[in-house]
């Protein structure tokens, strides 16, 4: 199901009822930019949010962020460049881990998806959003158990 975006929120929010997964899209000056977020899991610390943060531009080249939300900051952990186009991986290239490149680096790669309004504004989003999601899963989860309960007993 695709939400409109909401009071000036940047991206359009395709959600996937019964999936742990939501994805958020949007254009920006001719690429396509696409935010794939997994419900927090059991396993992962305590508010982390993991992402995939993909932009892809018209000629088909792309850079893929792996990345997390925690404590309310956008915490890219790596990235890679490939080709959508390309029938092998001859462009594939998985950079150091993000830690380890250069803080102005670092600090350009986090410009660069502010500029594409992966921002704050997104983070802040994704940290209300899930935690609605993970509820009305729950919600109807429950209510699916209820059900079929019920009809055993009748």
């Amino acid at each position: 199901m695709v939400e409109e975006s909401r009071d000036g929120f940047p991206f359009e929010i395709e959600e996937n009822p019964g999936r742990e997964t939501m994805l958020l899209t949007r254009d920006f000056k001719g690429e396509k930019i696409s935010v794939e977020v997994y419900m927090p899991s059991l396993v992962a610390e305590f508010g982390e949010i993991p992402l995939t943060v993909k932009v892809v531009k018209k000629s088909g080249v792309y850079l893929e962020f792996a990345a997390g939300v925690d404590n309310g900051e956008l915490a890219i952990v790596s990235l890679t460049i490939n080709d959508t186009k390309a029938k092998d991986d001859s462009l594939a290239s998985r950079a150091p881990a993000f830690k380890d490149l250069d803080d102005d680096l670092q600090k350009a790669f986090h410009k660069y998806l502010d500029r594409r309004k992966i921002s704050a504004q997104v983070v802040e989003f994704l940290q209300e959003y899930t935690t609605d999601k993970d509820t009305m899963e729950y919600f109807n989860w429950y209510n699916t158990v209820k059900h079929f309960v019920k009809s055993d007993s009748g």
